[in-house]
């Protein structure tokens, strides 16, 4: 080309065109299909120049991010909704060109429900069944090891068994998988046979307090045995022939419990009943001695018994404690709060451990003789009643005031009291306390001390124009003091109860030093203790 403006400008679209050529990018994706309520991603893979990918679903294009290696996966779960949604994944290069897009194929979740046969031992061949949905291949489980998947058509499924399922009690199931291998359903397998039969052959009594298990033997098609109790039925357990244990310990807990074992076979038909007896061995025991009990001085019950005594109880007045356990060959049952009175009827029962009554015995009561133990003083003038305490034996008691016996009057509970204001006047009477049993025998007597109200008073001169108040001390049983001026007596008035020392107004009655004052000091009844001349100044 000889036009140079011409040739330059063909030379600047060829490097253009080389330029593109050299940079253009290249890539392709591809995607799994997506199963709603199962999967949460779309997945797959790409090639060449991509760098991102996005999400297209219903023409809406989602968030576009970034890949670095094959495969990749995109969340979903929130995106795609239905089935008919219309989804695209879309690979991009890093400048965002678009390389491919590609259909997602959006899918139901496949239901599967298999319905297997009961399998017959003798009889069946093959464990049969029916199914639904997309059900590809099948296993069988027989104890734990699963055999070969093998395909399914129709809606019926078999797989042969004869040489794997042997015995009643094999646990068998069947797996459903789809094509890819996933579990769709699982199924166990009732093995059985068309007519099962078994029996106990043998049962041993059920000894109380010694057995823990009921024990026996069986033949033929049970596989599980129960309990019943008074028709209370417990929980069925496995058996294997042809020896069988049932705890029971806990359960069968007296001689007259009705007790029956249930066996069945693997479909839960009832195969045979038996009753179990429940005995106890012959058990022997004797309460050989009981001491005396004393209420108030013994704390226990005692004694000494032989044999096979596991507990022991006392009854008092018909009503029974609890049940403790003994050792050795000693009796000690606490009765401090429990025996109260020689009136009580007392008895110790002596059980085995199954609860059997082995022996009862009569519990001696004794009361140790009425004894009064103390007496408080009787002071004439400030006390009301004789009191004191006693123990023992006692019912009743009655004062002898020189020698004249007065009304007898009942005590409990320890305590001495006795209304003798108006009986002891002076302190030179002569008084005893006596006191009897619930026979009406005496069984101790007391004197009882007498002491009569004293006090004095000492008074300080009286200074006319200086004193407001005749004032001293007093001590004893002073209670009150009256001024008596000039042969007039005035009030009395009450000394304070605590120190000793008094005073008495008297500013406006002692007026003269020729006056003639006398103080005179009074106890709580009123009797004058002191009358004593106040010194006038």
């Amino acid at each position: 080309m000889k036009d140079p403006i011409l040739k330059a400008d063909l030379q600047t679209k060829l490097n253009t065109a080389k330029t593109l050529l050299e940079n253009k990018t290249s890539g392709t994706i591809t995607t799994n299909a997506f199963t709603l309520g199962v999967d949460n991603y779309v997945k797959g893979t790409y090639t060449g120049d991509v760098a991102k990918i996005g999400l297209e679903v219903n023409s809406t294009l989602q968030q576009i991010i970034p890949v670095s290696s094959s495969p990749y996966q995109y969340y979903a779960k929130d995106k795609i909704s239905a089935a008919k949604d219309q989804v695209y994944m879309i690979a991009y290069d890093k400048n965002g060109n678009e390389l491919q897009k590609t259909k997602v194929n959006v899918q139901i979740p496949t239901t599967v429900k298999m319905t297997p046969n009961l399998f017959y031992i003798g009889k069946d061949n093959y464990v049969t069944g029916q199914f639904s949905g997309d059900l590809a291949r099948i296993s069988l489980t027989v104890n734990g090891v699963e055999g070969t998947k093998v395909g399914v058509a129709t809606s019926d499924f078999k797989y042969y068994a004869k040489n794997l399922i042997l015995k009643l009690t094999d646990v068998v199931k069947v797996t459903g998988y789809d094509t890819n291998g996933q579990v769709l359903d699982t199924k166990n397998i009732i093995v059985t046979k068309e007519l099962t039969a078994g029996t106990f052959t043998s049962l041993s009594p059920f000894k109380l307090g010694k057995e823990n298990y009921v024990t026996g033997q069986f033949s033929g098609d049970i596989t599980k045995i129960s309990l019943t109790v008074n028709g209370v039925e417990g929980t069925k357990i496995p058996a294997t022939t042809p020896d069988f244990k049932y705890y029971a310990s806990n359960i069968i807990s007296n001689l007259k419990d009705v007790v029956k074992i249930t066996g069945y076979d693997n479909t839960g038909k009832v195969l045979d009943t038996k009753t179990i007896s429940v005995t106890t061995d012959t058990t022997v025991g004797t309460i050989t001695s009981l001491n005396p009990f004393t209420p108030g001085k013994e704390n226990y019950v005692t004694g000494q018994f032989s044999g096979e005594v596991a507990k022991i109880s006392l009854t008092v007045n018909s009503v029974e404690g609890t049940k403790v356990g003994v050792t050795a060959t000693d009796i000690k049952y606490y009765a401090n709060n429990v025996i109260r009175s020689a009136t009580d009827i007392a008895i110790i029962t002596a059980y085995d451990s199954t609860g059997k009554v082995l022996d009862t015995k009569p519990v001696t009561i004794t009361s140790p003789p009425g004894t009064i133990n103390t007496l408080a003083t009787f002071t004439i003038g400030q006390d009301h009643y004789i009191t004191g305490t006693y123990t023992g034996d006692m019912t009743k008691i009655e004062l002898q005031v020189n020698g004249v016996t007065l009304q007898r009057v009942g005590v409990t509970d320890g305590i001495i009291k006795y209304y003798a204001k108006t009986n002891i006047t002076k302190a030179t009477d002569t008084v005893k306390l006596v006191g009897f049993n619930a026979a009406g025998q005496e069984v101790s007597s007391k004197v009882v001390s007498i002491a009569s109200v004293s006090g004095s008073v000492t008074v300080s001169p009286f200074k006319i124009g200086a004193d407001n108040y005749v004032k001293g001390q007093y001590t004893g049983d002073v209670v009150r003091i009256r001024l008596t001026v000039n042969n007039v007596q005035q009030t009395t008035v009450q000394v304070l109860p605590i120190g000793q020392e008094f005073q008495y107004y008297a500013k406006n009655l002692i007026t003269s030093k020729n006056d003639t004052v006398v103080l005179t000091a009074y106890d709580a009844t009123g009797s004058a203790l002191q009358t004593v001349n106040v010194i006038v100044n």
